[in-house]
């Protein structure tokens, strides 16, 4: 009797131990999964000008806008999990992406990653379909940049003008394409669309200077990114001015009476932010904590500027 018991303890023990074994690496895969797609960056830089392009647009259609943010998600996870999969080589050596690309630390497998990154092109399109012809074609769209940005031998990440031409023009272009699968069909189109498309594309620039603490890595790897074609100081300036120009847009919005003042806080963190930062001396604004921690972030005030300011009018106008 007492062999019996024993026996059925040592069981008993061996399948908790199976089983939290099994947790953790499900556990360990989903956050493989999480990091590979990077939900957080479409969350907080993507979704607030497509949620201010619907209310530019006067259209609360709520399955519409469901649709039109999953199938985005999809297409934008995609842009993020191709990326990892074609830097392996070049994030193996890399100090820092080494440990941040979730295929190179494995926390996911290469074979999953690939099934993962061939799906969801598809599954933005399906997710598109039931949005209209307009919003179909932005997804193709925004797959084919996807493709472009990381793949050989297109691969714009490599050259000067690639991640502003993905980032920059990208999310700009998705705000107007967002504004037309959204408005009436027989509306005017609204004139404050086109500062508003100005003021995404200043402020999403900013994060070109995520380039300027892998200058070195970069180089090595053979890219010829824009901090490497131009160099850090002419890097330094450029979103210097990207930055003015934002505030400068922002504050013609607001006087406009386009974005409720409610924004204002977030518009100003994100102008202090990078002037404070990018005024240190060369030599420091490499520095990577300081890119990633007080001038990228400038992006993500604007971002919430944008899109406080254009919910705001509706509750409280100015």
């Amino acid at each position: 009797m007492e062999l019996n018991a024993y026996k059925l303890d040592f069981l008993d023990i061996a399948r908790k131990s199976f089983s939290l074994r099994s947790c953790r690496r499900s556990l360990s895969k989903a956050r493989g999964i999480f990091d590979l797609i990077r939900i957080r960056y479409i969350i907080f830089l993507n979704i607030p000008f497509m949620l201010s392009a619907f209310v530019l647009a006067r259209n609360f259609d709520l399955q519409l806008i469901f649709f039109v943010c999953l199938s985005y998600f999809f297409a934008h996870f995609f842009i993020n999990a191709v990326n990892d999969l074609y830097d392996i080589e070049t994030d193996k050596v890399h100090p820092v992406k080494s440990i941040e690309n979730p295929i190179v630390s494995g926390k996911i497998s290469f074979k999953d990653a690939r099934y993962i990154t061939i799906a969801l092109p598809f599954l933005a399109l399906l997710s598109a379909i039931p949005t209209n012809p307009i919003w179909f074609s932005a997804i193709l769209f925004v797959n084919f940049i996807g493709w472009s940005y990381s793949v050989p031998p297109v691969r714009t990440r490599a050259r000067p003008w690639g991640f502003l031409t993905n980032e920059t023009l990208g999310s700009g272009v998705g705000f107007v394409w967002t504004y037309w699968a959204a408005k009436p069909a027989q509306a005017d189109w609204s004139f404050w669309i086109i500062p508003m498309t100005l003021y995404i594309l200043f402020s999403h620039a900013i994060l070109v200077s995520k380039d300027l603490p892998d200058i070195d890595p970069d180089r090595k790897a053979g890219f010829d990114n824009f901090a490497i074609a131009y160099g850090v100081k002419t890097t330094q300036r450029f979103v210097i001015l990207c930055t003015l120009a934002s505030l400068i847009i922002y504050v013609y919005l607001l006087a406009s009476h386009v974005f409720s003042v409610i924004s204002l806080p977030f518009a100003i963190i994100g102008t202090i932010l990078p002037l404070r930062s990018l005024s240190k001396p060369l030599e420091q604004i490499t520095d990577r904590y300081l890119i990633y921690q007080r001038v990228m972030p400038a992006s993500i005030f604007h971002s919430i500027a944008l899109v406080l300011g254009m919910f705001g009018m509706l509750f409280m106008p100015w």
